[in-house]
């Protein structure tokens, strides 16, 4: 220090010596010339990092989507409107938490490495699932989806079942309720025409009377028929048009391969050796720099 001294009271140049400077008055072309004399380091790194993430690109398969669609159990709910057993948002929730890891633990001793399943909701009576893996898995990943879709089924079944129970139960109380008037007006009639049959040429009016009557049961007997054709028609569509949940497509392939392509793979290498070929380069002026001063 009394060098430095005897430098300022001299008038001479007060700055430090070039291995006292501190490292915030190292000025931006001492950094490039670093650079310019590690470039060999940077060059170095680059290059293998670039060669090493091609190496991977090329020995990595191209992976593909692979989408498959649930449809969700619902009910008929008459005048073609449909309702859901459950809602898909629920559905969504309780493949993600139970059914999804149950069914990959189930296959996992049988496929091995099982791949990742994705559930979306789409809409309000649909679920897509959707897993990336390369095209060579497709039949793992089709069986996987049938599998999940399988457990779904067996879950929704009961609870299917059940709402249309209870829709059918009040047509078939009032289709029996029918049925029931239909046999007494039958009866009715059967009594009325008996008697309108023996009567005498000379009670015409009470005959008349009698026909009446059998005409105003018949018309209620055609109603009750009608009405009767109706619940037993909607008890049929109940039946027929509710459906369980099912696959309406398994493990649909994109046409396109998903992710990083080999290309953009190359890129990050590159990048990522360039920024470690500079961090490196620092490294070893730091290390010599602090070897001199010793």
């Amino acid at each position: 220090m009394s060098e430095h001294r005897e430098l300022s009271e001299r008038g001479g140049d007060a700055r430090f010596p070039e291995e006292y400077r501190s490292a915030d008055e190292i000025s931006l072309y001492e950094l490039w010339d670093v650079l310019v004399r590690r470039w060999w380091v940077i060059v170095g790194l680059t290059v293998l990092a670039g060669g090493l993430g091609l190496a991977y690109a090329a020995v990595t398969p191209s992976a593909y989507e692979f989408r498959s669609t649930i449809d969700l159990a619902r009910v008929y709910d008459g005048g073609g409107a449909f309702k859901p057993v459950e809602s898909a948002s629920g559905v969504e929730a309780r493949l993600s938490n139970h059914i999804v890891p149950d069914g990959r633990r189930a296959l996992s001793d049988s496929l091995g490495e099982v791949p990742r399943v994705q559930v979306t909701a789409a809409g309000d009576s649909r679920i897509t699932l959707t897993s990336r893996t390369p095209a060579s898995r497709a039949e793992d990943v089709a069986s996987l989806h049938e599998a999940i879709a399988d457990q779904l089924r067996d879950n929704q079944q009961p609870e299917l079942q059940e709402m249309i129970d209870l829709r059918t139960a009040p047509l078939e109380t009032s289709v029996e309720d029918l049925r029931t008037e239909l046999e007494a007006i039958g009866d009715q009639m059967e009594a009325l025409a008996r008697g309108a049959l023996s009567r005498e040429s000379d009670e015409t009016l009470a005959r008349f009377v009698e026909m009446q009557e059998l005409q105003a049961l018949r018309r209620d007997a055609a109603s009750l028929r009608r009405n009767l054709n109706k619940a037993q028609l909607e008890i049929t569509m109940l039946a027929e048009s509710s459906r369980g949940t099912s696959l309406s497509a398994v493990a649909t392939q994109s046409d396109e391969p998903v992710g990083a392509g080999r290309a953009i793979i190359l890129l990050l290498s590159l990048l990522l050796g360039g920024m470690l070929g500079v961090f490196s380069a620092f490294f070893i002026e730091f290390v010599q720099r602090a070897n001199q001063r010793r």
